[in-house]
């Protein structure tokens, strides 16, 4: 195909990005995994379905839903035996081809991380898909070929389905689709598969059974052709003009960097980029100069602002996890105050401090109390500890700040211990031996420490029972036990 491989010989290394600009030497790179430990790690993964829930060693339990972004995405529910904490990552409330996200799974909890929004608040996905046919199709009636740099799955089904659609209305029912990837046999048979990822429309289709995506049609009457690679009988079926679909969106690797090399020349060729993960300016900068004209048509379908919002407004969460780049505009457009994230907590809770603390950022929206200490005058006056025990001491009546969990009443650690134990008040409590300071102390505190666990001590409680626990005249000490 007369490729020029000269840029990949690190001709032009001044137009990488910074990052790579430095890496001058890749044969050099220390390789940090095999072969063998990536299979290994791989063979690890398990694959969980939708409300599957996982028990993770005892302490917590993990399930996915759905989040209505794409085949294999979901959205994370971590619930221990007091909260719960949701994940969600790249989600989507538009009607596309997944499963509509799960919005009930999510609702009330103590914690949601919210991640993945939009990298393209300007730009409407609908309108994006709209621009592509066009440009498609006004290409191919020129002529030209029309190049899509894409990953194998995602909004790449959509594509297929919404580009097929136009060019039969335009007259173009004839132009031959090309899916050129690795995994390209696969992509397509999981897609008409696994009907738990799908729309409820989409899932009726495969019990009929009929085939849920229309690009089988399109591979069945021959029209959309699916090959591993350039070498892997595509040159047999090659007919231009036509549109080919190959990675990878980065323009580094895959088949797309021949496909570009072969049509960049020609300015009757389009190249359409959708995928908002590549500055599509970054991606061509190797291969310039270039004739092939340019489109760019960024479809991500992830929450917008105004949708996350919503979604947040709905869930009602009592704590709020985002990046900063979520709460302020985009660099870019410091005047679009709406594509930020607006959270206003149900309940604010006062913070109150006994002295000045560092409290995270999260302090505003909880209720924080200083746990009580246990003041000098109700610690015997003939008692004189030692340094080494008052260090000790100090570290038990220093007051400790505790977020105190909003709307939950929740049991002390004590009680929850005398419940699982058959415990009841009236029963004999294990009092540690009393300390004069003659022994060891490093023994003393082991002793006194395993009475606390087996108590089930709070920290007010092994301060008072430390103090009732001291006899007689420390080392160093002044004066005499009153004790008899």
């Amino acid at each position: 195909m007369g490729v020029n491989y000269k840029w990949m010989i690190l001709t032009l290394p001044h137009l990488l990005p910074p990052f790579l600009k430095e890496a001058v030497h890749p044969f050099a790179w220390k390789k940090c995994y095999t072969k063998h430990d990536i299979q290994s790690c791989v063979a690890r993964v398990q694959t969980v379905g939708f409300n599957e829930k996982r028990n993770l060693y005892g302490a917590l339990t993990i399930s996915s839903c759905s989040s209505g972004y794409a085949i294999g995405s979901c959205n994370w529910v971590i619930t221990s035996e007091y909260e719960k904490v949701c994940y969600v990552s790249g989600t989507s409330t538009l009607t596309t081809h997944p499963k509509p996200v799960d919005q009930a799974s999510l609702r009330n909890s103590d914690v949601l991380i919210l991640s993945c929004l939009t990298q393209t608040p300007s730009n409407n996905p609908d309108a994006m898909i709209g621009d592509f046919c066009v440009n498609a199709a006004v290409t191919l009636k020129n002529g030209g070929n029309v190049l899509v740099p894409c990953y194998p799955s995602g909004i790449t089904y959509d594509l297929f389905e919404c580009l097929s659609g136009h060019l039969d209305s335009c007259g173009l029912s004839q132009v031959p689709l090309y899916f050129v990837s690795p995994v390209s046999d696969s992509a397509l048979a999981y897609s008409n598969i696994f009907a738990e990822w799908l729309s409820a429309s989409k899932q009726s289709r495969v019990y009929l059974p009929e085939a849920p995506f229309p690009h089988a049609e399109l591979v069945a009457i021959g029209r959309l052709k699916n090959c591993k690679s350039i070498h892997d009988g595509l040159s047999e079926d090659f007919k231009p003009p036509c549109v080919v679909f190959s990675g990878h969106p980065s323009l580094r690797m895959g088949d797309a960097v021949h496909f570009l090399e072969m049509w960049g020349n020609s300015s009757s060729n389009t190249i359409i980029f959708t995928e908002p993960d590549f500055p599509f300016v970054e991606a061509l900068s190797p291969y310039q100069p270039l004739q092939i004209r340019v489109c760019y048509c960024p479809i991500d379908t992830c929450l917008r602002f105004s949708q996350a919002n919503k979604l947040i407004k709905d869930l009602k969460p009592t704590h709020l996890v985002v990046a900063d780049s979520y709460i302020q505009p985009p660099v870019s457009m410091p005047h679009k105050t709406e594509f930020v994230i607006n959270w206003t907590p149900t309940l604010v809770q006062a913070a109150i401090y006994s002295r000045s603390s560092n409290v995270g950022k999260g302090a505003a929206k909880s209720k924080v109390m200083p746990r009580p200490a246990i003041p000098d005058k109700h610690i015997p006056a003939s008692i004189k500890l030692a340094p080494e025990m008052k260090n000790y001491s100090d570290s038990v009546f220093e007051t400790n700040f505790v977020t105190e969990r909003l709307k939950k009443n929740l049991p002390k650690p004590q009680d929850k211990l005398g419940a699982y134990r058959g415990d009841n008040k009236s029963k004999n409590i294990i009092k540690p031996a009393t300390f004069d300071g003659q022994g060891s102390l490093i023994d003393y505190k082991s002793h006194f420490d395993a009475c606390s666990r087996i108590n089930g001590w709070t920290e007010s409680e092994k301060g008072l029972y430390l103090a009732v626990s001291l006899r007689g005249q420390g080392p160093g000490g002044t004066r005499k036990s009153t004790h008899r």
